[in-house]
């Protein structure tokens, strides 16, 4: 159970992420599942689960994580940001809707039913989903299974680094470099998501998806600040410049391909694993060797063939590449 600050008027503070939400009796955070029952802090969402899929991991999107492999992704409902464009609102702005009830046990049969061993919590925010995430993980563990979270990144340091305890790989999603945009249009803290960046390198596998908004952060400033930030923690990190479609409360049209290209080729000159989703060209989602080039993994959408790697590293040259292979 998340830390939380009590009151004398029995409101709680939640000390899961940044918004501290004050929570009064029978209401609930910003999320819509954190809430005051009874006088605690409870998840209204433990066990349920709302979206279940075999995917590839490289849809999550990992691509220097076990590359070609199949991941169990589960996903519940509720969020902590709101993101106008979201493209799962569905189920990350509800907090109703279907979803069926599931063990940690439950979930960790279906994936060792499947000769699957990669779980991710996904869909959703994982975060608000923190105390299922958690009991789940230590279950993956010991049944052989790797934990993956797709997360949005706004968590507090102490459950951060609980968590972390847990969870071998990440993608987290950058959503600007501008703290009044995050602020403003998200509604959150970005110097929260920073940090969890930088902490979480050199601690676990780590994937950064930038999702590019027409009218939002499609703008040079704020795409470089975003590759500027990755560089100074890790230039190995890869990120996944991704192509941003009209959805929920947000109709501006798709982004416009030439500024992906565009965005593309400035970030290669920072960082060493650079890729472009959502759009038709398959060669944005190659991987390259940084040190003399040679093409590593090709993709045609999932499909992934290894051409050039040995024990993680270049075939050609030697150089050793990031990620688990």
């Amino acid at each position: 159970m998340v830390k939380a600050e009590y009151s004398a008027d029995n409101t709680h503070a939640c000390m899961l992420c940044p918004h501290h939400c004050k929570i009064s009796p029978g209401k609930s955070g910003i999320c819509g599942v954190r809430k005051n029952k009874d006088n605690v802090i409870i998840t209204d969402n433990f066990n349920k689960i709302s979206s279940l899929a075999f995917d590839p991991v490289e849809k999550k999107p990992l691509y220097h994580y076990y590359p070609g492999s199949r991941i169990l992704s589960a996903g519940t409902f509720g969020c902590n940001l709101k993101c106008p464009y979201c493209q799962n609102w569905q189920i990350s702005q509800s907090v109703s809707g279907n979803y069926r009830e599931m063990s940690s046990e439950d979930l960790i049969e279906t994936a060792l039913g499947n000769d699957v061993n990669l779980l991710a919590y996904t869909y959703s925010e994982p975060i608000v989903w923190y105390e299922y995430v958690k009991q789940t993980s230590i279950s993956a563990i010991k049944a052989g299974i790797k934990n993956v979270m797709i997360t949005n990144g706004m968590i507090n340091p102490d459950p951060l680094k609980e968590i972390s305890s847990y969870i071998d790989a990440w993608n987290i999603d950058l959503k600007t470099s501008d703290r009044k945009v995050f602020s403003k249009v998200h509604k959150g803290h970005l110097d929260t998501v920073m940090h969890t960046i930088s902490y979480l390198s050199g601690k676990a596998h780590v994937e950064i998806t930038a999702l590019i908004v027409t009218g939002i952060n499609d703008n040079l400033n704020d795409f470089t600040g975003i590759v500027d930030f990755i560089a100074s923690i890790d230039k190995r990190i890869p990120l996944h410049v991704t192509r941003y479609f009209p959805a929920y409360n947000y109709s501006a049209p798709a982004t416009d391909p030439e500024i992906m290209h565009r965005f593309y080729d400035i970030a290669n000159t920072k960082l060493d694993y650079v890729y472009c989703g959502n759009l038709l060209e398959n060669r944005f989602s190659d991987t390259f060797c940084p040190a003399c080039g040679e093409l590593l993994i090709k993709r045609n959408n999932y499909d992934v063939k290894v051409k050039s790697l040995k024990d993680g590293s270049c075939s050609v040259c030697g150089n050793e590449i990031y990620g688990k292979f």
